[in-house]
């Protein structure tokens, strides 16, 4: 192919990546290079049209200190090649063998995290929020490839978008590769009909890394049964890209109506949870799990099966530790979180403690407030509803008094005559009857007399604790969570 030819394939593909894009006026980008065929002639591509589209670029390079001096000849030479093209620029250096060992990852997981990171902070410095990045179609296909082998599902077959949204460091940025619909022998001939400069990394050659094996030995392999694989792989991921839109529009859907996000926990419905089809069941735990975790690594779809058999069988108090979080069965709902206290939000009580009324006490995050309140001389019912009672702030009969009154939290055999009974009843039914959470069970705080317990927090008072008639008096006590 001749320079024009080579160069009009590139500046097409090129043009017709950026029009994706929504590009402002003196729009910057992020364009991340290493010194090697594809990122130089990305680099060399976008400079070009940088002008006609009215964007800036921001060099970055990181040197990841994995092939000692090539690594520091590859940052001197990509810093000359953006200072020849008169193009601000961001070089730094990281340990990345060490962080791998800190982190215990994979080579290629720990290099791809500090990539990001690393792009990340540049973007925000420059104020730039779309990061340029040299992935191929060769890459894609060999993306495709190691998701197959992974078992990662349908989401694994769609591989790398032109453009994508991804949270890094908590902020949302843009991944642009303008290079995905160009193959990797197209970056070399541009490259070498343009008189451009590259730098070889010896490395690619290793065939211990799982990538450069797939290069090297799969796909030549596979080629002997199609040639065109390669095409055939990027064919089935657009197929696949298609039909997972529309599926995680259902799955989007279903999330919506099923999961409830707590503050530390999430909720799933059990009935309708098991209502929907295995696909959009797993496909709701992933989204769970990757939020409570961050990612999904380790993670197997013997463990998503695990999960869904312990949702469908729904045994109350049943709880699972799995690989960095936890799923409770509670009544009607599945818990997932990732710390014991992420759910246990009702504060801990330990011991008895006996209460001034009036006054005011603090047990750990509890604040206890008791009063002494007038009660209208009324026969009516209805004077007592001015008190607006709530699960958390009761009124009770004056002769309480009589004896002291006390806060704990549950024992063995504790028992108490619910309002509107007459009769005693076991704490431990009630509290099933009442559908208390069990992780709750032990830390709701209890009002008791020297006799039996008067209230049960949040809950129900006793029979015999309630205003016996209008009085002129009555005892007041509130619980606040501080």
């Amino acid at each position: 192919m001749s320079v024009p030819d080579i160069n009009s394939l590139f500046e097409k593909e090129i043009q017709n990546s950026i029009s994706t894009i929504n590009l402002k006026q003196q729009e910057i980008i992020i364009i991340a290079i290493s010194g090697g065929q594809d990122s130089m002639a990305m680099l060399d591509g976008l400079h070009r049209l940088s002008i006609k589209y009215n964007f800036k670029l921001h060099g970055a390079h990181l040197n990841h200190q994995l092939r000692g001096v090539d690594s520091l000849n590859d940052a001197e030479f990509v810093k000359q090649c953006f200072q020849q093209l008169n193009i601000p620029y961001t070089v730094e250096s990281i340990d990345v063998s060490q962080y791998r060992t800190d982190k215990k990852l994979s080579m290629e997981e720990a290099a791809r995290k500090l990539r990001y990171d690393f792009l990340s902070k540049v973007a925000i410095k420059s104020e730039a929020k779309i990061i340029a990045l040299g992935h191929t179609f060769d890459d894609q296909v060999e993306t495709i490839l190691m998701n197959i082998m992974r078992g990662s599902g349908l989401n694994g077959l769609k591989g790398m978008k032109m453009l994508t949204t991804r949270e890094i460091n908590s902020k949302d940025f843009t991944l642009f590769r303008p290079l995905l619909n160009i193959e990797r022998s197209q970056t070399l001939e541009y490259c070498k009909l343009n008189n451009l400069q590259v730098r070889i990394d010896e490395s690619n050659t290793n065939t211990d890394i799982t990538r450069n094996r797939i290069r090297i030995e799969l796909i030549p392999y596979l080629q002997t049964f199609n040639p065109s694989i390669k095409n055939a792989l990027v064919k089935l991921s657009k197929i696949s890209s298609n039909v997972l839109d529309e599926a995680n529009h259902n799955v989007k859907k279903a999330f919506n109506n099923i999961v409830s996000i707590n503050t530390n926990h999430f909720s799933i419905n059990i009935d309708k949870f098991n209502l929907q089809t295995e696909y959009i069941k797993i496909e709701i735990l992933m989204q769970i799990i990757k939020s409570l975790r961050g990612n999904l690594r380790g993670l197997e779809y013997s463990d998503y099966y695990d999960l869904m058999s312990l949702i469908e069988n729904a045994k109350i108090g049943s709880k699972k530790n799995n690989r960095g979080f936890y799923c409770l069965i509670s009544y009607s709902e599945a818990l997932l979180f990732k710390n014991d206290t992420d759910i246990n939000t009702i504060p801990t009580i330990k011991g008895s403690h006996k209460l001034k009324i009036p006054g005011e006490l603090h047990l750990g995050t509890w604040k206890i407030k008791t009063k002494l309140i007038d009660i209208p001389d009324n026969s009516n019912p209805n004077s007592l509803k001015y008190l607006q009672k709530s699960p958390y702030s009761e009124t009770f009969d004056i002769s309480l008094l009589e004896t002291d009154l006390y806060v704990r939290t549950r024992k063995s055999g504790d028992k108490f005559v619910p309002l509107g009974m007459n009769h005693v009843k076991r704490l431990k039914d009630f509290m099933i009857d009442s559908k208390i959470p069990s992780h709750h069970r032990d830390r709701i705080p209890l009002v008791c007399s020297n006799a039996e317990i008067i209230w049960v927090v949040g809950c129900r008072i006793s029979n015999w604790a309630k205003i016996k008639k209008p009085n002129t008096k009555a005892i007041q006590i509130n619980f606040e969570s501080i």
